[in-house]
């Protein structure tokens, strides 16, 4: 099951400066798919709970007092991003407006409750390294919602979609080979030269003679008188 790293206080956990949470309803559906990973990073890099309220200014985090607190919120994004590794997370959903986990904004620094665009110390170092930080406010159902495929085209199958057989075609013959297999070839030629070998050539034959004929028919008119 993949893993997503968020911010404590948004599962129920009493993480928040005034001892307190910012339980969100969409954790039980993430919880259908995922594995949460709770992570407070104020409290990882060593505030106490319950603990001064704190806001960026410029390059650092303050108290209302003027203290600086940058070191402890450097510290817990460190270990967020450690965090991140250890488990092989890729995705992180961060408490918006917070000094560590603001995606959006953040306080001004003024304590006059302003907000500002701007990203909290934690979420700053996680994009920073490839992960893919989303805001408690944000639209999240698309990590839940499964995305379904649009149904395919459907068409009537007719005749003429079927694959067409494949013709067989016969190799081509030379004329010597279509000449073998010709019906006339089942007899072998020396048997038609047989055939016509009882007659003699036309040039032996013998000459018509025109006196033996005349004396055939002499015979026969003396024979008659």
């Amino acid at each position: 099951m993949e893993k997503i790293l968020i911010s404590a206080c948004l599962v129920g956990d009493k993480t928040r400066y005034d001892g307190g949470d910012n339980y969100a309803p969409f954790v039980e559906k993430l919880r259908e798919k995922y594995e949460l990973i709770p992570f407070c990073p104020e409290v990882a890099g060593g505030l106490p709970i319950p603990r001064e309220p704190c806001e960026i200014r410029g390059a650092d985090v303050v108290t209302k007092e003027g203290a600086s607190k940058a070191n402890e919120y450097q510290l817990g994004a460190k270990k967020a991003l450690e965090a991140c590794r250890l488990f092989g997370i890729s995705i992180a959903i961060l408490k918006e407006s917070s000094p560590s986990c603001g995606v959006r904004n953040v306080y001004d620094g003024r304590f006059r409750q302003t907000k500002i665009e701007g990203k909290g110390v934690t979420t700053r170092l996680l994009e920073a390294n490839g992960i893919h930080v989303y805001s408690s406010l944000d639209d999240l159902s698309f990590l839940w919602e499964e995305t379904k495929e649009e149904p395919k085209e459907r068409r009537p199958r007719h005749h003429h979609d079927r694959p067409l057989k494949e013709e067989k075609v016969a190799p081509k013959r030379s004329f010597k080979e279509k000449a073998e297999h010709h019906p006339s070839s089942k007899k072998p030629f020396s048997h038609h030269q047989k055939s016509f070998s009882h007659k003699k050539p036309f040039g032996h034959q013998k000459p018509f003679s025109s006196k033996a004929n005349h004396r055939s028919f002499a015979k026969r008119k003396t024979k008659e008188k």
